[in-house]
């Protein structure tokens, strides 16, 4: 049966602290299973309770005795090289901060300027990675307009719901005629007040 090598009391409280407070889900399992094959759990033990293969288990301990504190995060993995290099990256930002509703121009654009083409979801990422945000931009009122409908046949009956007109966007004021005094006092009323 392999154990961990006997843990300081330094390297357990930095144990502990790791599997109560780190970020990283795997730091915090590989931090518990050191501290359970301290104990005394075998390797099929933490096998069992972290549903990994034996030799996952067998790698965590030889990275801890090996690299110590290091050994519980992973290493950073190589990927296929940027297409872009670190100029045209920022010239992609660039464009991206121009026409931010109209990625696809930016991807023709780049494409144009470096002779390079690049996906949508690369072009994404890239904003992404730039701290760049955006939310789909609502094009229809579509919505808006039912319940505004709604609420019209509901107090003013249905010949007036044709209409309606929607002040300045920032106010989302409603400019809706006067209500009929029957329905006047309608608790639907607060809608459009």
């Amino acid at each position: 049966m392999r154990y961990v090598q006997p843990l300081t009391p330094e390297q357990r409280e930095l144990l502990e602290k790791t599997m109560k407070d780190d970020v990283s889900f795997r730091a915090r399992s590989r931090a518990h299973s050191l501290l359970l094959s301290d104990q005394g759990a075998t390797i099929n033990d933490i096998t069992q309770t972290y549903q990994v293969h034996r030799v996952t288990v067998s790698a965590w301990i030889t990275a801890w005795e090996q690299h110590g504190a290091q050994g519980l995060y992973d290493q950073p993995r190589s990927g296929r090289p940027s297409k872009l290099s670190p100029e045209e990256q920022a010239l992609a930002k660039q464009y991206v901060k121009d026409e931010p509703r109209s990625l696809k121009s930016v991807v023709e654009r780049l494409a144009q300027k470096t002779a390079k083409r690049i996906s949508m979801s690369s072009l994404k990422r890239l904003a992404k990675k730039a701290d760049l945000r955006w939310k789909r931009v609502r094009k229809s009122l579509g919505d808006f307009r039912k319940r505004i409908c709604l609420f019209r046949r509901l107090t003013l009956g249905e010949s007036q719901c044709r209409t309606w007109v929607m002040a300045d966007r920032a106010s989302t004021a409603l400019q809706l005629p006067p209500l009929p005094p029957s329905r006047a006092q309608s608790p639907l009323c607060i809608l459009g007040g």
